[in-house]
């Protein structure tokens, strides 16, 4: 059975894109050891990503259909948007590590799925709650 791990949209871009350094993502992201989730709001992120290097319509449909056929997106719970309120709070508060929402977001729903997850985003790497891969 595949092992859950939730797939930040930091990676899932530098992979889309075939960024230097970013090859080890692979075996994460084409593995079927691994059901990796991402949620509407990660769409919503790629979908910024795309109109920042100011993609084409083909190029954009191409990604969303690349990210829905490897990824399973999940539905946002009441509960993982309250949580990530409360550690983007934290890290707000505590070590002034500023989580951007999606971040928190990110990190709420792997909390509660006890998966890691797939990031190179460096304020991700710096929370205890989850563990980060690669």
């Amino acid at each position: 059975m595949p092992k859950p791990i939730v797939v930040d949209t930091y990676a899932l871009v530098k992979w889309i894109n075939g960024e230097a350094g970013y090859s080890g993502y692979s075996e994460f992201l084409t593995s079927p050891s691994w059901q990796r989730i991402i949620t509407p709001v990660t769409l919503c992120e790629l979908k910024l990503a795309m109109l920042k290097k100011e993609a084409g319509l083909d190029e954009w449909v191409a990604s969303l259909a690349f990210t829905k056929q490897i990824c399973e997106v999940r539905p946002l719970t009441e509960s993982v948007m309250l949580r990530a309120a409360e550690i983007k709070f934290k890290y707000m508060a505590e070590s002034k590590i500023n989580l951007s929402m999606v971040d928190s977001i990110c990190v709420s729903l792997a909390e509660s799925l006890d998966a890691p997850i797939l990031t190179g985003d460096k304020g991700i790497k710096l929370v205890e709650e989850v563990r980060v891969l690669p």
